[in-house]
């Protein structure tokens, strides 16, 4: 077997693994993730636990105290909750998922966040509109844009052409408030997707960027961590 099989076996298997996953769950099932302790996570709900890259981005995401956070593709909100511990000030959650947004609402309830977090439901920042200010943008979008998505979970995995994730660099100067030099997103992808797209996407729509953090997974599958500034 050559090395771009290898390298294709791994990445497949790296988001089926996932997807089997979340097919798999019935029920709501609790998990300790790190100092998360019996964090819940909703049937259907992208699992933190079996993504590499989402572990690598909760301990990565750069929230400084008194951030006011904006979390995109939030899942089941466990970004915002680490946020919250990390010193953030308030943080919003947005998912275009019905069960996820219904698993933020969850976790707000069981942590008693209601003064720290939101949750909303809907596509991207529409839901926020121009009335919302965040300084701190956290995203971790589906990375593969080979396929398309066969059921409403794995569009947390796959963006067909990658239409969600050209439409997120393109709208955030567009619907997001920019209250500080301190404004930035920070993004987790993987080159299980086209690494060189997204960066191409960001400097296309007006972001310098710096690689804050690397791992890999499995022989060939690198993980990056960025942090995007407007120029």
């Amino acid at each position: 077997m050559n090395k771009i099989q290898i390298m294709e076996d791994e990445r497949n298997e790296f988001q089926d693994t996932i997807w089997r996953d979340m097919e798999a769950r019935k029920r709501i099932t609790y998990y300790d993730i790190g100092e998360l302790i019996d964090y819940p996570i909703f049937p259907k709900v992208f699992n933190p636990i079996v993504a590499k890259a989402s572990l690598f981005f909760l301990e990565n995401l750069g929230v400084e105290k008194g951030d006011c956070v904006i979390d995109v593709f939030s899942g089941s909100g466990i970004y915002g909750v680490k946020a919250v511990i990390d010193g953030a000030l308030h943080v919003i959650s947005i998912d275009n998922f019905l069960p996820a947004y219904n698993n933020i609402k969850y976790v707000i309830k069981k942590y008693n966040l209601e003064r720290k977090m939101e949750a909303h439901y809907g596509d991207l920042f529409e839901p926020i509109k121009h009335d919302i200010i965040g300084n701190l943008i956290l995203a971790n979008p589906p990375f593969r844009a080979d396929k398309k998505p066969r059921t409403i979970s794995e569009r947390a995995l796959r963006d067909e052409d990658y239409f969600t994730l050209e439409r997120f660099w393109r709208s955030i100067s567009e619907e997001v408030m920019i209250p500080s030099e301190n404004f930035r997103v920070r993004m987790v992808f993987s080159d299980v997707g086209d690494m060189n797209y997204n960066e191409q996407l960001m400097k296309n729509n007006g972001f310098k960027f710096d690689i804050v953090a690397r791992s890999k997974y499995a022989s060939s599958i690198r993980i990056h961590v960025y942090e995007a500034k407007l120029k």
